[in-house]
């Protein structure tokens, strides 16, 4: 069985991948009619917390910074976080 990457790079190789966080990939999206990898967030910070030894918040910022906040094009990938994540109460 192939993995969520190997998929997509057979369908799509024009998309553009974040090295380190293939396990986070959930699917593919689109917005403005164009194709683009969906990351899920929680998964992509929880992931840098344990690649770069940071805190949470400490990889919050990264990932706004170094990550969210990255345009590299029209493929530019999504980030989905789950409504219950969003809830913190």
């Amino acid at each position: 069985m192939k993995t969520p990457i190997e998929i997509i790079a057979d369908l799509f190789p024009e998309l553009i991948t974040y090295d380190n966080f293939n396990d986070a990939i959930i699917g593919v999206g689109t917005i403005n009619q164009q194709l683009r990898i969906v990351y899920d967030e929680p998964l992509v910070i929880e992931m840098l917390q344990d690649q770069l030894g940071l805190a949470y918040l400490e990889a919050v910022e990264y990932f706004e910074f170094n990550i969210s906040g990255m345009y590299v094009g029209v493929n530019t990938p999504l980030f989905f976080t789950p409504v219950e994540e969003l809830d913190h109460e």
